[in-house]
């Protein structure tokens, strides 16, 4: 095979593969901040959804968010959902860390609520 041959079919892949991941819409990675007036608290989210036009996708709520990100969670995910190895999801990374002081609230959001809840059913 010549090499023009050669640079010719290289073309050909390239652009098929280009129209191909043209026509899916790519994984969408976004972080903002929730302002709670009920709460009283500002608080991180950063949300990964795999497949952005897909309006029926599960959704996956991630507590502890950013240390799960800090801690490679999310480049994880990525991976595994880019091998298959995984279902396509929308993440929800709801991060304890409080944005103002940087105080972890973990044991305020979670044990904090888990007793509001279990006086709340006993009544």
């Amino acid at each position: 095979m010549s090499w023009f041959s050669f640079v010719k079919i290289f073309l050909i892949l390239i652009t098929s593969l280009s129209v191909k991941l043209g026509e899916q819409a790519l994984p969408i990675e976004k972080s903002f901040i929730v302002d709670s007036k009920i709460l009283s608290e500002k608080i991180s989210v950063t949300t990964y959804n795999v497949s952005p036009d897909d309006e029926n996708i599960a959704v996956v709520y991630v507590t502890d968010g950013q240390k799960m990100i800090e801690n490679g969670a999310l480049e994880r995910i990525k991976l595994l959902t880019l091998q298959k190895k995984i279902p396509e999801a929308y993440y929800v990374f709801v991060s304890t860390i409080d944005v103002i002081t940087d105080v972890d609230k973990r044991n305020t959001y979670f044990f904090v609520m888990m007793i509001m809840s279990a006086s709340l059913k006993k009544n």
